[in-house]
């Protein structure tokens, strides 16, 4: 059974609405640039679907690249690996109305983080900080919304597929950008990601990820391979008859975000009373906003409406 989740322009017109409520049942916790998931499951829960399987991220256990910057940052990325990630800090401090005190605050955090996770050299330390910091981070928030809807089954924290991912040779322990110099996603880090997915449940290894099967790759990489190539040249034929170029994104933060921005009625930027210029120079703002640096633009949104929230004793109404 098909069901199709339409990103409207009912979802565009109240984009800020579903921004509101995606930070209101996720406690603040999940990140803006995710607010269309809190439609996602909206709508699954309105069809009467009480079971939903998402691809939560935990590949990290199997991934040999390092996710820069999409889960972790740069600056981070040189602390895992011993570099001295002042230059990337500096960077964001001019960001900043109190450079200094910004500074003390990410210094104590980096002193905590080495403590809690122990010896900072360790091999395995980015993968505990992708296990216990980062993943969490990127993604508690899209479970408690999820929660409010429909129930979930995270496989990520399967206690067996842990222990796997810390005892196989072919783990982010071993084998690892954070450790030595590593090209990017390859064959064999999709193979081992397979054989992973296909083990763990049969039906999941039948379902196509970037037109390739799981449990025909993990079996035979070669037949998998030319099957990808196969399909992917029936998707070209077909998009060139429909006269377009490529597949259309699902979501479109980027558009939805400077739309809302645009109208300027729901986060005012002329408004000198702003919670977020109290934080970031003004100008950085501006700087943002006219650059289209969304990663600032979504801190920005979620920053001013969780402090909206607050100020409002976390009711919708009246915001």
């Amino acid at each position: 059974k098909h069901h199709t989740i339409l990103f409207d322009g009912e979802f565009v017109n109240n984009f800020d609405k579903y921004l509101i409520r995606n930070l209101i049942y996720s406690g603040g916790l999940n990140l803006t640039k995710r607010t269309a998931l809190y439609k996602v499951y909206e709508d699954l829960n309105r069809h009467c679907y009480d079971r939903a399987l998402n691809g939560i991220e935990m590949d990290g256990l199997f991934r040999w690249h390092a996710s820069v910057p999409g889960i972790t940052s740069f600056f981070m990325k040189k602390i895992l690996t011993g570099e001295d990630g002042r230059a990337e800090l500096n960077d964001v401090c001019r960001l900043m109305t109190d450079e200094n005190d910004f500074m003390d605050k990410i210094t104590a955090d980096i002193e905590f983080l080495k403590k809690d996770l122990g010896d900072i050299s360790d091999r395995a330390r980015h993968l505990k900080y992708d296990f216990y910091y980062s993943t969490p981070g990127n993604f508690s928030g899209e479970f408690k919304v999820a929660n409010h809807f429909l129930d979930m089954r995270i496989p990520g924290v399967d206690y067996e597929l842990v222990k796997f991912a810390f005892r196989t040779e072919s783990n982010a322990v071993n084998i690892s950008e954070y450790l030595v110099a590593h090209p990017g996603e390859t064959p064999d880090e999709c193979l081992i990601q397979a054989y992973v997915i296909s083990r763990s449940n049969g039906k999941l290894g039948q379902i196509p990820v970037r037109r390739i099967r799981p449990d025909l790759l993990s079996m035979n990489p070669g037949l998998s391979v030319f099957l990808s190539h196969y399909y992917k040249v029936k998707e070209k034929i077909r998009y060139t008859i429909q006269g377009r170029l490529r597949f259309d994104p699902p979501e479109n933060n980027e558009e939805w975000f400077i739309n809302l921005t645009a109208k300027n009625d729901f986060v005012n930027f002329s408004d000198a009373d702003l919670l977020i210029y109290t934080v970031m120079k003004e100008e950085a703002l501006r700087n943002a906003i006219s650059k289209r640096e969304m990663y600032m633009i979504y801190k920005i949104y979620r920053i001013e409406i969780l402090n909206k929230l607050i100020k409002n004793g976390w009711h919708y109404e009246g915001i």
